[in-house]
């Protein structure tokens, strides 16, 4: 369903919540069963509007993960998202356990600082400061909104 993220956001303004991510699009394509997509850059997109790096499913894995981690850097943020280990009423969003425990070894490995949404607050301005306009990027989204209140 499409929802104007831009609406959502400034709803989410209003009851007081700090960050909220979005999907991988309009930046890139959403296969619905794992994706790719864009590092959030605290300089670029507004913090009801976070950008996914990556999601797992089906049609992602280990390479996936390794390019969403090296997508972290110049002060951009690889944001992660994991339904379910394993959803088993999602399968396009699930992930088996041993693929999942690989990739938290690696996170591990690469001294990665692996943060719930609220604590984003340590690094960058959230909603209610930000000097950043409520906007949407070019294109449109066609992947879910997660919100995080503070």
């Amino acid at each position: 369903m499409f929802r104007d993220s831009v609406a959502v956001a400034q709803v989410l303004l209003k009851d007081g919540y700090w960050f909220a991510r979005r999907g991988v699009t309009p930046e890139f394509p959403d296969s619905d069963e794992g994706a790719r997509g864009p590092a959030y850059d605290p300089q670029r997109h507004y913090p009801l509007l976070i950008p996914i790096t990556g999601y797992a499913g089906p049609k992602w894995g280990m390479q996936d993960l390794v390019w969403a981690v090296s997508q972290a850097k110049n002060g951009k943020i690889a944001v992660l998202n994991f339904h379910g280990v394993p959803y088993p009423r999602a399968p396009w969003v699930s992930v088996e356990p041993e693929d999942f425990a690989r990739y938290m070894d690696y996170l591990r490995d690469q001294k990665c600082t692996v943060i719930a949404m609220r604590d984003l607050v340590k690094y960058v301005k959230p909603a209610p400061i930000t000097k950043l306009p409520l906007r949407r990027e070019q294109g449109s989204y066609s992947s879910g909104t997660t919100y995080q209140k503070h």
